[in-house]
């Protein structure tokens, strides 16, 4: 049982109101979770049926612990009352509870009230690369719409917000629809922000919180002017330009002080006109001069400096009132009209996106969220949210008695919406009694994908105001890490957290407190620091060195971690490497095996961009379009084909204004017997047959085809890095796999799709070729940490400067605050901003720096035993500690500075600064900077990076030898090899079905019927699923009840409704009371989907196959539908789905490919294949085939 805190017993024992419990990292709040739901369920007085428990969380994973974790809990709790009949009961009622993913909910929803939707049966889920596509398709056919239906608005729009042509307006339409699919009633909010922008009520606002921030930045202004009063009183010999510093330190606080600055237009007034007292001619007198030492010259230095910033405060409030009312008016009304028309394009693509959605009968997980809201909510034009009839009869069923939400703090806007309307509120107003939320806002770090971290604050709110029903629960005890840990991560977001940065203050009572016991001392948290500028990426390889080479000391010198009680050496899977983003390869690959270590990531870049990976997309290109000279180039001058830069130049200069492969073409046709000429006529032939090998197969099985003709695999062995290049080519197998399942446009549709990804900046993760198995440094980014914990992790790349794009387009759209547009001024050739573009881009800014210092919160806390920090320090590092000592007066970080960093190493320079230890910044600070006290600062390390181990993995030195001739002779016979003609022109493996239709230009495709359903499988899928009932179904349970069977294989996931709802019932049962499914079911020993791979040297063939196969080592493979022992023998049995008139047809068309299946498994098998059997589903009988 075990030993809970007072807090979490607490949270286990909060029931009948809402609960929001904050829990901080590591507090143990998935226990707390679950023992609170085994506790509610398990008590028979509170009558909480198990099956009506909905636990939301936001990963697959986390679902699945989760009901991992309540099913052991429950299985326990069986265990210890064995005869608790409702402790059984809810045991057998778990299996029914929903414990999903929000959006796994949401579908599930969708689903069970399609009758609601204009969608139909067998709705799927289309990933955001598919969605993306039809996005920009349907964005493309809006544009051309508005330019023809009205040329004069749309070109105006243009205009206003494009240069060369219509990609800046077309990427802010993009923007606003993407946008307006977070909210749950867009139009709501659309007409909100135009009305508030005709009214004038938004401007106003406007004003109003720009006067609020100009009256707390002229707080700002005032300790500066107080800092430099301080600095000008040590000035004795430098007594003019005391007077000034003085004079200037009394206006500053004249201005601050002003009645004015509570006003907008008093405020812009007072700013606008700066009269500053200049230092020019204020010079040291000649005794002034001798007796001045240097230290009176660094602190006039310092006091000049902060002269400086406090000119420069006073311009940031000038900035705050720079519009004049009367502009701000004018763009008031530029804004809306514009705006207005964005939202009108935008309503057109939805409508178009949605069209095609529908006729795909596919929807994103984002369309399944507003169905959702749609079919639980309604809103009125005042923004009251009621209850649908649908919603209602949950909450009166009690279809959800206990709810639960993990990552409460991740919720989007739609989602509160949903998560209100099933829970049992008499209004929508808060959340049920029934639910119980756990998250902490210091880990908000998924605002990209639209989450309001807003949210779980209010709800927080409402748990600390007495008039709520709502309550509060604190979780802060740590059980993950080290009391140093603790400490650092303490120090450094108590100095920088605050509700104006981080949407959360770092008061006592969010502080981490230590909760787990460690063996020995905590080893105290190390600062790393690395004398070199980062790269123009950010990156800076000499970071990874420095790790590389620490870890491998640390490895060396046996540093112990604890486990399971006891101590051991620490290994590199103890470790890991924290980054913003993903990183490439090379500089991680370089740094470690310097080191003789490796990296275990899925999350390094570069996947589409690897040797192997890019020829295998020119080799599909060229299938698809041999005219394209860069792909067939690169082709070309691969092992594949093998031509040198020569001869591509030869081919070439055969007519330099034609294609390359037309100017190949005509050198194959010639008839001198070349090399080129030969190697011209191996690659024509080569296209040519992928060609049609691509109208024949599937995508998956055209690329395994071309793996096979190429054996590319031969190739890829021949790199140092072998083995991951052909992981990714395997892995080009599972996405071309991921995209076949939703897409029926062959290679041309993949090609599309993988140059969608390549436009918009993505890409695919890297094939893992070191294992969990293996002993390798773990590298991720702080996002995919989010959860984890390792004994020691490294925190790198903060000098890596955050990503603003965003915050500079000319659309600016926030949920709570409207939208702000910026144009272009044809009159000065510029960028003319408004009044609210630049407020909107002020809270974003304010939004996405509060998002990067939640993720430095994240990486801080991942640690267990112990914290590495990797500076980047320089000379320019030491100015800016010097400009923000000036600032500094306190342990708290003002929200003023802190904002203005630019990388997360800004803020660890601001917060360590301070700290008494780190002599390498405070050395460039006046004696006069803030410092914290030595016993409120925690035990640091600071070092400088390690040299080389000389560990690294190496080649053997090469010994020179003297030539044994015999030797070389028997080595030399011992693989002679006499090339076979006969064996060259025929594969080296080759299935039956294409051995018995071996003629690829027989093969034409099949043209559907014109009465044929859209929609519908294909004959050819119908087919696949009948073979996949056949391959999964129990025969036992499907002969006594079929719906059931199908509808068992259904709910595992082995179909999709619409291929369910395709099975043919009527041959199904035909089957299931046939002769030989009575036979089959009498047989001790029923084989399905028997597959074999055998010699063709092996197996008796006819004269054909034996002349053209015989002596090559050639294998025949294929797989059997069903084979089956009886006393003398066993029995094929071949499934056929074929439309055809009667049994005799199919005997002569598959005699030829039974023959082979039986002398494959004559060999194969202990007892001979004594007849096959032919089923056709569509004429609902058999014939048994007699084979010799």
């Amino acid at each position: 049982m075990p030993k809970w805190t007072g807090e979490q017993l607490e949270a286990i024992s909060a029931y009948g109101r809402p609960v929001i419990v904050s829990a901080a990292a590591g507090s143990g709040k998935t226990a707390v979770l679950v023992e609170r739901t085994i506790r509610l369920l398990s008590d028979e007085k509170l009558n909480i049926p198990a099956d009506s428990l909905l636990a939301v969380t936001f990963t697959n994973d986390a679902a699945a612990q989760m009901r991992q974790k309540l099913s052991a809990a429950f299985e326990k709790a069986a265990e210890e009352a064995p005869d608790n009949r409702w402790v059984q009961k809810q045991q057998s009622l778990l299996r029914l509870a929903d414990i999903c993913t929000i959006n796994s909910f949401c579908f599930d929803m969708v689903r069970n009230n399609l009758s609601s939707t204009d969608f139909q049966s067998g709705i799927r889920i289309m990933d955001d690369t598919e969605a993306g596509m039809i996005t920009d398709r349907a964005l493309e056919s809006v544009m051309e719409n508005a330019f023809t239906q009205r040329p004069q608005e749309t070109e105006e729009l243009v205009s206003r917000f494009c240069r060369e042509n219509d990609s800046s307006l077309r990427k802010m339409v993009l923007k606003l629809y993407k946008f307006l699919r977070s909210l749950p009633f867009k139009k709501l909010w659309t007409d909100k922000v135009i009305s508030s922008l005709e009214d004038g009520s938004q401007l106003e606002r406007i004003f109003e919180d720009l006067s609020c921030r100009a009256a707390q930045e002229c707080e700002a202004l005032a300790n500066i002017a107080n800092r430099l009063e301080d600095l000008a009183q040590g000035l004795e010999y430098h007594a003019a330009a005391k007077d000034i510093f003085l004079k200037n330190c009394d206006y500053a606080r004249t201005l601050a002080q002003s009645p004015q600055v509570s006003d907008y237009d008093g405020c812009r007034s007072l700013f606008s006109n700066l009269s500053w007292t200049d230092l020019k001619g204020a010079r040291q007198t000649k005794a002034e001069k001798l007796s001045s030492g240097e230290e009176k010259n660094i602190l006039y230095e310092s006091a000049k400096s902060c002269y400086n910033r406090l000119k420069k405060k006073a311009l940031d409030i000038a900035d705050c009132c720079k519009y004049t009312r009367e502009a701000a008016e004018q763009d008031a009304i530029l804004v809306k009209d514009s705006f207005s028309q964005l939202v009108r394009l935008t309503d057109e693509l939805e409508k178009e996106v949605m069209r095609v959605k529908i006729e795909r009968n596919a929807v994103d997980f984002a369309d399944t969220e507003l169905l959702t809201v749609n079919l639980l909510v309604n809103c009125d034009s005042d923004g009251k949210l009621t209850r649908t009839p649908l919603a209602q009869e949950i909450i009166d069923s009690r279809r959800y008695g206990l709810i639960l939400i993990d990552e409460f703090q991740d919720v989007n806007n739609l989602q509160e919406v949903i998560f209100k309307a099933v829970s049992n509120s008499e209004d929508m107003s808060e959340i049920g009694s029934n639910v119980f939320c756990v998250g902490d806002v210091k880990q908000a770090i998924y605002r990209f994908r639209q989450a309001n971290p807003a949210i779980f604050m209010n709800t927080r709110a409402q748990g600390q105001s007495e008039d709520s029903d709502v309550r509060e629960i604190l979780l802060t005890r740590n059980f993950r890490s080290r009391g140093s840990v603790l400490d650092f991560s303490n120090y450094i977001f108590s100095s920088l957290m605050t509700t104006e940065l981080g949407e959360v203050s770092y008061t006592k009572s969010e502080e981490l407190a230590l909760g787990a016991g460690f063996e020995g001392e905590d080893p105290p948290c190390e600062i790393i620091t690395v004398n070199t500028d980062a790269d123009e990426d950010g990156e800076a390889p000499d970071e990874f060195s420095a790790i590389a080479r620490k870890i491998r000391r640390m490895i060396d010198d046996r540093v112990t971690v604890a486990e399971g009680g006891v101590q051991r050496p620490c290994r590199p899977g103890d470790f890991c490497i924290l980054t913003r983003n993903n990183v490439s390869t090379d500089a991680l690959n370089q740094a470690f095996s310097a080191e003789g270590l490796k990296i275990l990531s899925s999350g390094l870049s570069g996947y589409l961009g690897s040797r192997e990976i890019s020829l295998m997309l020119n080799l599909l290109t060229v299938t698809v379009s041999p005219m394209r000279d860069i792909p067939l180039a690169g082709v070309m001058l691969s092992p594949i084909m093998a031509f040198s830069d020569d001869d591509i130049a030869e081919i070439k200069l055969v007519d330099k204004k034609s294609r390359l492969y037309k100017n190949m073409l005509a050198v194959s046709l010639r008839e001198d017997g070349s090399p080129l000429c030969e190697r011209s006529k191996s690659a024509i032939e080569l296209i040519k047959r992928l060609k049609i090998y691509s109208a024949r197969l599937p995508l998956t099985r055209f690329i395994k085809k071309i793996y096979d003709i190429t054996d590319i695999f031969a190739m890829a062995a021949a790199y140092e890095d072998a083995k991951q290049k052909c992981a990714n080519l395997y892995l080009l197998l599972e996405y071309a796999k991921t995209y076949e399942s939703s897409s029926n446009d062959g290679v041309a549709g993949f090609l599309r799709y993988i140059e969608y990804i390549t436009k918009s900046g993505g890409d695919f993760a890297e094939a893992m070729v070191v294992t969990e198995s293996e002993d390798a440094v773990n590298v991720k980014t702080i996002h995919k940490s989010k959860g984890l914990e390792y004994p020691f992790v490294f925190i790198c790349q903060l000098s890596k400067r955050f990503n603003k794009t965003d915050i500079l387009s000319r659309l600016m759209l926030n949920s709570s605050y409207g939208a702000g547009l910026s144009f272009l001024d044809y009159k000065s050739l510029t960028k003319r901003s408004t009044i609210f573009w630049d407020y909107i881009a002020e809270k974003n800014a304010s939004e996405l720096l509060s998002e990067e210092l939640r993720l430095l919160y994240v990486a801080c806390t991942r640690a267990k035993e112990k914290l590495f920090v990797v500076l980047s320090i320089n000379d320019n590092t030491a100015e800016r500690a010097a400009e923000y000592s000036g600032e500094i007066s306190g342990h708290i970080v003002p929200p003023s500075l802190s904002k203005r960093a630019v990388c997360a190493q800004d803020w660890m320079i601001m917060a360590l600064m301070k700290h008494p230890q780190m002599d390498i910044l405070r050395k460039s600070l006046p004696d006069s900077a803030y410092a914290d006290p030595t016993e409120l600062s925690p035990q640091i390390c600071v070092s400088e990076p390690l040299p080389p181990s000389g560990r690294a993995i190496s080649e053997p030195e090469k010994t020179d030898v003297s030539e044994n001739r015999e030797l070389t002779r028997r080595i030399l016979k011992s693989f002679e090899y006499k090339n076979d003609p006969n064996l060259c022109s025929r594969e080296a493996k080759i299935s039956v079905s294409e051995l018995v239709n071996d003629d690829p230009l027989t093969f034409f495709p099949k043209v559907p019927r014109l009465d044929d359903t859209m929609g519908e499988l294909t004959a050819a899928q119908k087919g696949t699923v009948m073979h996949r009932f056949m391959q999964l179904a129990d025969y036992a349970a499907a002969a006594r009840n079929l719906e059931d069977e199908i509808s068992r294989l259904t709910e595992t996931g082995a179909f999709t409704q619409k291929e369910a709802d395709s099975i043919s019932r009527k041959s199904l049962k035909a089957f299931f009371e046939s002769a030989i499914y009575k036979r089959m079911s009498g047989s001790p020993n029923v084989m399905r989907e028997k597959s074999f791979i055998v010699r063709f040297d092996d197996i008796s063939l006819d004269e054909e196959l034996k002349q053209a196969y015989s002596g090559t080592d050639g294998m025949l493979q294929g797989i059997a539908d069903c084979v089956f022992e009886e006393d003398d023998g066993y029995v094929l049995v071949d499934y056929k789905t074929d439309r055809v008139s009667s049994l005799e047809d199919l005997k002569d068309r598959y005699s030829a490919q039974l023959t082979l299946y039986k002398a494959a498994f004559d060999i194969l098998l202990d007892k001979p294949v004594k007849s096959c059997y032919i089923y056709s589903y569509a004429l609902a009988r058999g014939i048994e085939v007699g084979l010799t």
